[in-house]
């Protein structure tokens, strides 16, 4: 960190061009690692300085869809060049990982932009490492959703898209190039492990995020193509991932998809005994997991983790006080399991308090354990003053961070309690995903387990205070993951028609201002219609006519936000914005004739 806080242009007048970039790379890296986000974009704008390049997302017309009709418009990367700097032109070829293939009849592997002239800026190498430093940087400073994601994959996007035969079937021989701004070995291993990790939740895109995986941590093991054609002059310009952070990442994914075994026998190769804990334990043998981590103790492997490991198994306190003793006091995991061992089991804040303490001494970039920590301090505090809303609060934020759900569902109702007009959208939407998908909590208890409980809690929350889209959003999304009865599905429509409703209250017009809130907007419409279209046919009349109901009504909102946009768009100056509220146009229009054909 002591070189972060020297003066750059002495460091960087006695560097050469190509060492200069791998400085500033490194430097970003590592002012991102220590959590230093002002001291990264100062390095980041000097990076762009030196690479003569600026950096903007921008709006373009295209096609994601082979059978799609209407152009829609799609978030693309616009990169202003002032100076073109060349880095790393290759004596001989270098050769490019294989890229994975989306095996979908209609999804394409990239976007087919209406107009010739929005094909990929070629990018030298250190141009194509800065923009993974840019997305690092934006995934950690803005909130984990779905259009961080989207810009996140767009920065990656715009790396991929610089190989040769980006959008082409893949063959079975490696791609070699001698052209710079084809990319490097390093630099697209890295992007696409990062595109790998943000596509996995992506029913479309799953397969080939596990596709993708697998060649990645193929290529260590395969001799061909030989180490000097893999452009290792440009390693130093990012973060290449180790074969074991693959192969974990792999191993993660198989297990959310319930290929256990798969995931257990990658999980055996690296020694994460946490996990093949928690792959025993789903297979039914925690028996067996404890049985092996003896066996290797017995063998000699003695260390601390195991030994926390053996006490995760058998819930046998002595076992972390032993991994404490064998790693001279030193082991920040064995007093963390400790710390979580008096909180959770024994509720006993007094023993913990001290556990907390020496294991964030021991290694405080624990982030999830001072969350934790934070917790157990705020639970003891409302002993002592229970009226306390403040107190409560940051009880709810904690535990809703942590998805400790007994927690949060308790400290919510007691808000509510306190304060009848109390509402959090945020973390009712939080804890409403994590019991969809039924996350694991910070103390490894299921999410889905709540889900009557959340779904009573919001159902008095919405009924104390019915003005906040988030809340009503939330309880749709609850009703119909609980099943799909004709009254669940109608009662459903009309939380989704009450959401979108309190979205576009009178004087609220944050969507206008907001691409966020303008993107959220558009996409409850979406859901509000593919609802509405997906519902089996019936010949119930009271169904056709409650369904012919919420078709008008979706057609009058969008009619109501189409003529706001047009109205936007003509007295709009700046030629950026009028190109987006176009998009916004021609994207709104499209879900109205989706909406009008559904009515004739």
């Amino acid at each position: 960190m002591q070189i972060l806080d020297q003066d750059f242009d002495l460091i960087l007048e006695d560097l050469e061009s190509g060492q200069r970039y791998e400085f500033l790379a490194i430097a970003s890296y590592l002012s991102v690692f220590y959590y230093e986000y002002s001291k990264s974009e100062s390095i980041l704008q000097r990076f762009s300085q030196e690479l003569g390049i600026d950096v903007e997302f921008t709006g373009a017309l295209g096609r994601k869809m082979r059978h799609q009709k209407d152009d829609l418009s799609h978030l693309i990367l616009k990169v202003k060049r002032s100076v073109q700097k060349p880095l790393y032109t290759p004596e001989k070829r270098c050769a490019l990982p294989k890229i994975a293939r989306i095996k979908d009849d209609n999804l394409m592997n990239s976007i087919k932009f209406q107009s010739d002239d929005m094909e990929e800026v070629k990018l030298n190498t250190a141009e194509q490492a800065f923009l993974l430093v840019l997305c690092q940087v934006h995934s950690l400073t803005h909130p984990k959703d779905d259009i961080t994601n989207e810009e996140c994959l767009t920065y990656l996007q715009s790396i991929i898209g610089q190989a040769p035969h980006a959008d082409l079937e893949p063959s079975d021989k490696f791609v070699y190039t001698q052209n710079p701004s084809d990319g490097s070995w390093p630099v697209l291993s890295q992007a696409l492990y990062e595109r790998s990790r943000r596509e996995k939740d992506s029913a479309r895109k799953a397969e080939r995020a596990l596709e993708q995986f697998e060649e990645l941590a193929n290529q260590y093991r395969n001799p061909i193509p030989a180490l000097e054609d893999r452009s290792m002059q440009s390693f130093f310009l990012c973060q290449m991932p180790a074969i074991w952070t693959i192969e974990l990442s792999q191993a993660d994914f198989l297990l959310e998809v319930g290929a256990t075994r798969s995931a257990l026998d990658i999980y055996l190769r690296w020694d994460r005994w946490d996990k093949i804990i928690l792959c025993y334990t789903k297979m039914g043998y925690r028996e067996k997991a404890a049985e092996l981590i003896k066996e290797r103790i017995r063998s000699g492997e003695e260390n601390p983790e195991l030994y926390c490991a053996l006490g995760d198994v058998t819930k046998d306190k002595s076992q972390y006080e032993k991994a404490w003793e064998v790693s001279n006091h030193r082991s920040a995991r064995a007093m963390r399991s400790l710390a979580h061992f008096y909180m959770f089991d024994k509720k006993n804040h007094e023993l913990a308090e001290p556990c907390f303490q020496k294991s964030l001494e021991l290694n405080s970039l624990q982030t999830g354990l001072w969350f934790t920590y934070a917790l157990d301090i705020f639970k003891e505090a409302v002993k002592y003053n229970y009226e306390s809303e403040k107190v409560w609060e940051n009880i709810l934020i904690l535990s809703a961070q942590l998805l400790l759900m007994p927690d949060c569902l308790f400290a919510y109702g007691r808000l509510l309690d306190l304060n009848s007009k109390f509402v959090d959208g945020q973390i009712i939407g939080r804890i409403t995903h994590a019991v969809i998908e039924d996350m694991p909590s910070a103390n490894g208890q299921k999410c889905g387990e709540f889900h009557k409980k959340l779904l009573e809690l919001v159902a008095r929350s919405t009924s104390l205070v019915s003005t906040d889209p988030d809340v009503w959003f939330a309880y749709s999304q609850l009703l119909l993951h609980q099943g799909t009865t004709k009254e669940s599905y109608e009662k459903a429509c009309q939380c989704l028609q009450r959401s979108f409703s309190c979205s576009m209250k009178a004087g609220d017009s944050a969507w206008e201002r907001e691409a966020k809130k303008r993107a959220d907007l558009f996409a409850k419409l979406e859901i509000w219609l593919k609802l509405l279209q997906e519902s089996q046919q019936t010949d119930d009349k009271q169904t056709q006519a409650f369904k012919q109901l919420q078709f008008r009504s979706l057609q009058m909102n969008i009619k109501i936000i189409l003529a706001r946009i047009k109205s936007l768009k003509d007295n709009c100056l700046k030629l950026e914005l009028i190109d987006e509220w176009t998009g916004c146009e021609t994207e709104m229009q499209t879900i109205l004739d989706k909406v009008t054909n559904l009515l004739i």
